[in-house]
């Protein structure tokens, strides 16, 4: 189950690029985040232009993973796990 508290912006990029943004889940796998609107309630997702297309580094119950967030759905896409 989504945490809001365990979900933070780490960088705030200045130039457009992409913003960063953490999240720990100690109960949810990382299949489980990955899951399709896992992370629409997001505090981010209407108030931070960076939230969509942002990179996302979480650790999960069962190891780690970065990728990028759709803000339009709350969808995380890992490209590197482990």
């Amino acid at each position: 189950m989504f945490t809001q508290r365990m979900l933070d912006k780490k960088d705030n990029q200045s130039r457009d690029i992409f913003d960063t943004f953490i999240y720990r889940s100690d109960s949810d796998s990382l299949a489980d985040v990955q899951a399709a609107g896992y992370f629409s309630k997001s505090r981010f997702a209407d108030s931070d232009p960076g939230w969509n297309g942002g990179k996302l580094e979480v650790l999960a119950s069962d190891g780690y993973a970065e990728g990028f967030i759709d803000g339009a759905t709350g969808t995380f896409t890992a490209s590197i796990s482990s």
